[in-house]
């Protein structure tokens, strides 16, 4: 019964051309499937296109003078003319609480804190040190001659030896 189902492998096509335009075929079918979206170019989005095809704008040229000046923590520290001790909170004190308040200040031409913002600190510490560098009086940097705001870091350590 199922002598007659397979074929057998020694047979040869009789027709050796069906291969060859067999594969003539699916290379033809293939290369139309590659060429459509080639030439139908105008159903793909158009910002798409433009996107790929237009070079970006230029940066902009950077400022001939600087309006802030970011100033790392021992420079302003060196021009701090007057310095005020934070007070120890007591409720700090007795909860033996220490370490330190870091802040991001902006210092005026005038050589005032402005824009005091903090960055991290104990909860207990930091309305005492706030008030404090509030108070804190600066020469002002000057650059070519001429007084700059600048941006600075200020640390106010509290220690229990205090």
């Amino acid at each position: 019964m199922f002598e007659q189902t397979f074929v057998d492998g020694t047979s040869k096509t009789k027709k050796p051309y069906t291969i060859v335009l067999s594969l003539l075929l699916q290379i033809g079918v293939i290369c139309v499937l590659i060429l459509i979206p080639l030439i139908y170019t105008q159903t793909l989005p158009s910002a798409q296109l433009r996107s790929m095809l237009v070079a970006p704008p230029p940066p902009p040229p950077p400022k001939k003078t600087p309006s802030v000046i970011r100033v790392g923590g021992q420079v302003a520290e060196a021009n701090l003319i007057r310095k005020v001790t934070p007070v120890y909170p007591a409720l700090a004190k007795s909860a033996r609480v220490q370490g330190t308040v870091e802040f991001t200040a902006v210092i005026s031409k005038e050589g005032n804190i402005e824009n005091l913002q903090l960055v991290r600190g104990h909860p207990l510490l930091v309305q005492a040190a706030k008030e404090a560098v509030l108070q804190w009086k600066y020469r002002p940097t000057l650059l070519n001659s001429q007084p700059v705001t600048v941006i600075t870091d200020i640390i106010v350590n509290f220690t229990l030896s205090q």
